[in-house]
């Protein structure tokens, strides 16, 4: 069970650290754009 939660925990961290490259990327991708 303590390994199950381990590796639930391990995924939402790795999933918020995609969301967050994705968000970063497409931030500089529209900056630049714009200049």
């Amino acid at each position: 069970m303590r390994y199950l939660t381990k590796l639930l925990v391990c995924f939402l961290y790795y999933k918020n650290e995609l969301q967050v490259q994705m968000l970063l990327g497409s931030r500089t991708l529209l900056g630049g754009h714009k200049s």
